[in-house]
């Protein structure tokens, strides 16, 4: 046998060897090509793409969008949309379009809503979930401009309890500015907000704030864990303003903690002529003594009536 037959023998194995390896990195890049440059069908609505719903949505007068045509698409699409607006966000963070931003963070806080509602009664979405949005409201949170942080509250406000990654810069927008969308979206994310407490209590006792009420509402919405602002609220029982006064004999209902203080005020209420603040009084004072079949009597009776829909919410 000659020597190159013996190099053949052993080379072509090799050689062999070396353009399969070649074949199989050029057959990746093409995946790895492919991958990036696959462009995945739009989703739509009524035969019309998403991208022309979201010019129909950018072109509507901001007060009339929540009703619009293309809001309506935006929460028949749900879910689908998801992926579409966090690019969104994405291109028009890199040119500063505040508009489309604001769109943008407005069209997720609404399909974020109807996630939420849909998960509370037990119809959770398999699709894409609204979490994926949240690293992108929080950055809208901190943007220089106050509309995109007022709609990224907002945003987070509507979607409520999933976006608890929000609750720092919440409390920081709140503490910053008093900003009224914010206060309540912290209440909307109930006993996860226990630390913006102190904030809020601020907020509802400062008499030069617009805020107060929402602040107050939100003391009652995040619960139990809002007991220290149990005396706060009972100061402002006797309130001349009646907005702040339901609303405090409410958020104390809905705290379930009552301070003695508050019995006196709160008995004279339950006698009065208005029947929703004479309710939201029993109810108050019902949470004080749950074994008061007097005060329970009178609850179920309000149950059993047409205005039984805020007694069920502060429950």
């Amino acid at each position: 046998m000659t020597t190159n037959s013996i190099n053949g023998g052993i080379e072509n194995p090799t050689r062999s060897k070396k353009w399969l390896w070649i074949g199989l990195s050029f057959f990746l890049f093409l995946v790895v090509l492919l991958f990036l440059f696959w462009k995945r069908p739009e989703p739509s609505y009524a035969g019309k793409p998403i991208s022309e719903w979201f010019e129909d949505a950018v072109k509507e007068n901001g007060a009339t969008r929540s009703t619009s045509p293309a809001m309506h698409a935006f929460e028949q699409m749900g879910s689908d949309a998801i992926p579409f607006l966090i690019r969104q966000i994405h291109n028009q963070s890199a040119t500063n379009n505040n508009g489309h931003i604001i769109v943008t963070l407005e069209l997720l806080g609404r399909i974020g809503s109807i996630q939420r509602w849909k998960t509370e009664v037990g119809e959770p979405s398999a699709k894409p979930s609204i979490a994926l949005a949240i690293p992108d409201i929080k950055a809208a949170l901190k943007s220089p401009i106050e509309s995109t942080r007022t709609f990224a509250a907002q945003a987070a406000w509507f979607i409520g309890p999933p976006a608890a990654a929000t609750i720092p810069d919440l409390i920081k927008l709140v503490g910053d500015s008093q900003d009224g969308t914010a206060i309540q979206g912290l209440g909307m994310m109930g006993v996860l907000a226990s630390n913006a407490v102190p904030s809020l209590i601020d907020i509802a006792m400062d008499d030069s704030s617009r805020e107060r009420r929402p602040a107050i509402v939100s003391l009652g919405e995040i619960g139990e864990p809002a007991r220290l602002a149990a005396p706060a609220l009972t100061s402002l029982l006797a309130n001349t303003n009646e907005a702040l006064r339901v609303a405090a004999t409410r958020s104390l209902a809905e705290i379930g903690f009552r301070p003695d203080e508050a019995v006196p005020t709160l008995t004279v209420m339950k006698q009065g002529t208005n029947d929703w603040l004479a309710d939201l009084a029993t109810l108050a004072l019902w949470n004080r003594n749950h074994q008061d079949s007097k005060l329970q009597a009178e609850l179920v009776t309000v149950l059993h009536n047409d205005k039984r829909g805020w007694l069920l919410s502060s429950l």
